[in-house]
Parts: C-alpha cells; sequence; structure tokens
C-alpha cells in the first residue's frame, strides 16, 4: 500500500503513521469490510459490495470475532446457525510482527489480534 493507511476518515493516532496497514476495500473504501471465518482461513470482504479483498491465513482458528461493547451499530449476535461465520462491520489492522488486529468500525475498539501464519 503505497502511502501508508488510506483508510477513510482514518487521522493515523491509533496506528502510529506507517507502522500498521489497515486492509479496505479498493471498490467502496468508504465502507468498512466484513470477515468471513474457514476455519483458519478468514477472507476480508467489502460491506457493500462483497467484493473479496484478501484471504488470509492464520495460525489456528479466531473463534468469535464479535464486538462486545453492545453499541448500536456495532453487531448484533446474529451467528446462530450460519454455516460459515461472517463478523462486521470491522478494520482489519495487519501489524508489523505478524498479527492482525480485527477492530470493530462501529464503535472503534479492538475485537481481537490474532497471529498471521508465516
Amino acid at each position: 500500500m503505497s502511502g501508508g493507511c488510506q483508510s477513510p476518515g482514518c487521522d493515523h493516532t491509533r496506528h502510529g503513521g506507517l507502522r500498521n496497514f489497515y486492509i479496505h476495500a479498493q471498490c467502496h473504501m468508504e465502507y468498512p469490510t466484513a470477515i468471513l471465518v474457514r476455519d483458519e482461513l478468514i477472507e476480508i470482504l467489502c460491506m457493500k459490495c462483497g467484493e473479496n479483498i484478501a484471504t488470509i491465513r492464520l495460525e489456528a482458528p479466531p473463534g468469535d470475532l464479535q464486538c462486545k461493547t453492545g453499541g448500536p451499530d456495532c453487531q448484533k449476535d446474529d451467528q446462530d446457525g450460519q454455516a460459515v461465520p461472517m463478523y462486521g462491520p470491522v478494520w482489519g489492522n495487519y501489524q508489523t510482527g505478524g498479527d492482525l488486529e480485527i477492530v470493530c468500525a462501529a464503535c472503534d475498539k479492538g475485537i481481537k489480534t490474532v497471529r498471521v501464519a508465516s
């Protein structure tokens, strides 16, 4: 990603400029992303059109990625019965060192940090 963080509305205070990279859609940059979980594979999708942005292999399945703050725009618990869990709205923050931080796009709180497989 040339030029560092390009996330819409980001003031770079959370991630220190170029240290980390936020993963977002090129098709609809103003929209957050969703994460589809398939064991240790996650797919990061545009929440507007569903376009696949990235598929990332993790060291282990991430478990629950739902925001726990309970804000009015945070994801509600509607994962029951879904064969493949999907979480959103979220931002993916790839950190130097190989970690991926999942951040709630509604309340800007960190949900979980997971290790990317090498």
